[in-house]
C-alpha cells in the first residue's frame, strides 16, 4: 500500500507544479492524437509461494473481470491492443505484448493499467483473483505465450496456447463483464 501511496503522491505533485507553471500536466492513457499511449504497469511480488502457477490461474480466469479495475475511462481501451497491452488474456515471461507477466518466479507485471485506474481498488481484485486460485488449487492450463500474437496463428493460440478469451474492447463490455461476476461483486463488498 505504501507504494501506491507513493504513487498518487507524485501523480498529484507532478500536476501541482506542472499548474504552477502555468501547464497541465495528464495522465491519461492517450492524451494526443498519436499512436503512443501511456500505461502505468504493476509489478507484484508473490514471496512465500513456492508453485504461482494456481495464483496466475486464478489471476487469468479473472482477467476480463478485473479490466475494469485498472482500465477505467474510454480512452484507455485503446491500448488494449497488439503491441501494446495485449487483446488476449494471456501471459508470457518474455512478450511484452501480454497483459500478465512472469518476469521471474515470484515478480509479475500486470500491464493492463494506466494513470486513470483507482490502483488500491486495482489491487486489491488482482489480489483476490490470485489468492482465490491458490485457494482453490486452479490448474494452469495456458501456456506461455513467447511470441507476438500477432505471429501466431488464432489456431494455434487454441490448441497449442490454450488462448481462448479476449480482453474487453470496450469500457462498456468491461463494465459488462465486471457486472455479472459474481466473484467481483462479492469481493467488493468485503
Amino acid at each position: 500500500m505504501q507504494a501506491i501511496d507513493g504513487l498518487v503522491f507524485a501523480c498529484e505533485a507532478i500536476r501541482a507544479i506542472a499548474a504552477q507553471h502555468g501547464i497541465k500536466a495528464t495522465m491519461t492513457p492517450k492524451p494526443m492524437s498519436l499512436k503512443t499511449t501511456n500505461g502505468l504497469h504493476m509489478h507484484i511480488s508473490t514471496i512465500g509461494l513456492e508453485d504461482t502457477n494456481d495464483n496466475l490461474a486464478g489471476i487469468l480466469e479473472k482477467l476480463r473481470a478485473i479490466t475494469i479495475f485498472g482500465i477505467v475511462n474510454y480512452e484507455g481501451f485503446k491500448r488494449v491492443e497488439e503491441d501494446v497491452a495485449g487483446e488476449i488474456v494471456a501471459w508470457g515471461t518474455v512478450n511484452h505484448d501480454m497483459p500478465v507477466r512472469k518476469i521471474n518466479g515470484s515478480h509479475w507485471e500486470l500491464r493492463l493499467s494506466d494513470a486513470t485506474a483507482n490502483f488500491y481498488l486495482f489491487l486489491a481484485v488482482f489480489l483476490k483473483a490470485g489468492m482465490a486460485g491458490v485457494y482453490g488449487k486452479k490448474p494452469l492450463i495456458q501456456k506461455d505465450v513467447q511470441k507476438f500474437p500477432k505471429d501466431i496463428p488464432d489456431t494455434a493460440l487454441i490448441e497449442e496456447y490454450k488462448v481462448t478469451e479476449r480482453l474487453p474492447g470496450s469500457l462498456k463490455e468491461a463494465i459488462e463483464i465486471a457486472r455479472f461476476d459474481t466473484d467481483i461483486a462479492t469481493w467488493i463488498c468485503q
